[in-house]
């Protein structure tokens, strides 16, 4: 079975990423489908706090990105947080290592989930 990378990805704050990957995991949890769980937000950490067994990784350090790697190579499903404007972190990371390949060579497929907000008064 192909492992799957679900990156919840949004260049902005408040579109209701963390609120979609804190019920999106409690889904996974209430129908035991095995996976890991990553918040990336060094501001709010909405999903480590909710899930505390979530595995939080610090985009500032360089080897922040690799980590969530060694999880996709560990875990059938790995489902990331990611914090606002973190979006050009993940492509410069995703260009430079060739994730694609990496991807491929670990057998997994990568999710891009991308929460919308509209203000209707805009």
């Amino acid at each position: 079975m192909k492992k799957r990378l679900d990156l919840i990805l949004n260049g902005k704050g408040g579109v209701g990423k963390s609120f979609f990957a804190v019920n999106f995991i409690q889904y996974l949890k209430d129908h035991s489908i095995k996976h890991v769980a990553i918040d990336t937000d060094n501001e709010n950490s909405t999903l480590k706090r909710f899930h505390p067994e979530s595995v939080f990784v610090d985009l500032s350090q360089p080897s922040g990105i690799d980590r969530i790697f060694v999880e996709v190579s560990a875990h059938p499903l790995v489902v990331v947080d990611c914090r606002a404007a973190s979006t050009d972190i993940f492509l410069r990371y995703f260009n430079q290592l060739s994730a694609f390949e990496a991807l491929e060579e670990l057998n997994a497929s990568l999710t891009l989930i991308s929460p919308v907000n509209h203000d209707p008064t805009a």
